[in-house]
């Protein structure tokens, strides 16, 4: 039983119990990295679908308690790993009244069900730098004097439908690095991928000058992970070497077969397996979330030519490349789209 008004100990006890058939259970990235129990667990919602529960509210018993109203809420936001600054801010707030002002005197249940796909909410998505996480939470509303009773769990949510106001994905499929004494053109067909699945293509080598030496191609994939309007950070996610600096160097034209599996790291130390698909834009527009706290993951492709070292330069590596944006959806059981 509470030890208190509800200046130190909540004067409810509640709870949010969910729809067992509504949720799968799936890794929880935040509470991995912090360290909490082994293997953390988190319930995972369709998009497309619903959340669907009750709230069990518990009063001392023998007494009567009188509340401003009963809340459940749906908060989506973005966490930073390895930042003093964890929570820019909510980008999603949903309220919804469960209960008007009143009394409760014993135990009771009271249903909820929530259509996420009417939200026009994003994918769960676990980064290097962000990771853009959902709360569903409840707030029974106590007076000014003393404390609101609140609680919430962190759900995963997948499949939510793309906005009715999406971005057109990129158009351009071919890519080209022109500034290092000749010409490479990346050309990979498609600029949507499924994240299992594979890019295609090939890298063409033309207009080579006399004395350009080109040690290592190789093909990057990585994102721009987006926390605010003009605040983020890139992370390279995939790196692929195509021609290694053990061939002898590409000085003439010639042309080199492409076909990466996009779940797997390449040359790079990490984890195989489907990376998250991209987050599109969302712009905050609930009252209590500021507008600044946009979010947004774009995927980008780049070609990186190492040029052999001579001369005075012998030690040091030029560098070139070229970059631009790729769309990567969620993965099929197919690996293809």
């Amino acid at each position: 039983m509470p030890a208190g008004p509800g200046w130190f100990n909540d004067i409810f006890e509640a709870k949010l119990v969910f729809d067992s058939s509504g949720y799968t259970m799936v890794k929880d990235r935040i509470a991995e990295v912090d360290g909490v129990g082994k293997n953390p667990q988190m319930k995972c919602f369709d998009g497309k679908g619903a959340v669907s529960g009750k709230l069990v509210i518990v009063p001392p018993e023998g007494r009567e308690v009188g509340h401003n109203g009963v809340e459940i809420i749906l908060r989506s936001y973005c966490h930073l790993i390895d930042s003093v600054d964890t929570f820019p801010g909510d980008v999603v707030c949903k309220k919804w009244v469960l209960l008007e002002a009143g009394s409760i005197a014993e135990p009771i249940e009271v249903a909820f069900d929530i259509d996420l796909s009417e939200l026009d909410l994003r994918d769960t998505f676990d980064g290097e730098k962000m990771c853009f996480r959902h709360m569903l939470g409840y707030r029974i509303v106590r007076p000014w004097y003393t404390f609101s009773v609140r609680g919430e769990e962190a759900i995963a949510i997948r499949n939510c439908p793309p906005p009715k106001d999406a971005p057109p994905p990129p158009v351009s499929s071919t890519l080209v690095v022109s500034d290092f004494g000749g010409v490479c053109t990346l050309d990979h067909g498609k600029c949507s991928f499924s994240a299992d699945g594979r890019l295609i293509g090939s890298i063409t080598f033309s207009e080579m000058q006399p004395g350009t030496n080109v040690a290592e191609v190789a093909l990057l994939l990585g994102r721009t992970e987006m926390w605010g309007e003009s605040t983020g950070q890139d992370a390279t996610v995939r790196y692929h070497v195509i021609h290694p600096t053990q061939h002898a160097p590409i000085s003439a034209d010639c042309t080199l077969p492409v076909d990466i599996a996009l779940a797997q790291t390449g040359a790079e130390s990490g984890q195989d397996g489907p990376l998250p698909p991209s987050v599109l834009p969302l712009v905050p527009v609930d009252p209590d979330c500021e507008k600044s706290n946009a979010v947004s993951v774009t995927y980008w492709v780049r070609v990186l030519l190492a040029m052999t070292p001579s001369g005075a330069d012998e030690k040091t590596v030029k560098k070139h490349w070229s970059t631009h944006p790729i769309l990567l959806l969620p993965g099929t059981e197919a690996g293809g789209v």
